[in-house]
């Protein structure tokens, strides 16, 4: 069995919490999920400020605070680092 790519499993950002806590994704992974989580998100929001709501709410904010959280985790971990 194939196993499938961790972007296609990870499609719907009601995952979020699920997918930042896996210790199978690198950070990278993570990261390029988020992103394309966000660009999805703003396109939604574009099409509800154009009048084509009626979907999925955009979870644009949740989104920006989960790739904001990851980095600073980044950056907690780079510093720890440098100073052991």
């Amino acid at each position: 069995m194939q196993a499938r790519p961790a972007t296609n499993h990870f499609r719907q950002p009601d995952r979020l919490e699920e997918m930042l806590s896996r210790q199978d994704l690198s950070n990278e992974a993570k990261r390029r999920i988020l992103s394309e989580w966000e660009r999805d998100a703003r396109a939604l929001s574009r099409a509800e400020n154009e009048g084509m709501g009626g979907g999925a709410e955009s979870r644009l904010d949740e989104i920006q605070r989960a790739k904001r959280k990851l980095e600073r985790a980044l950056e907690y971990a780079r510093n720890q680092q440098r100073y052991n």
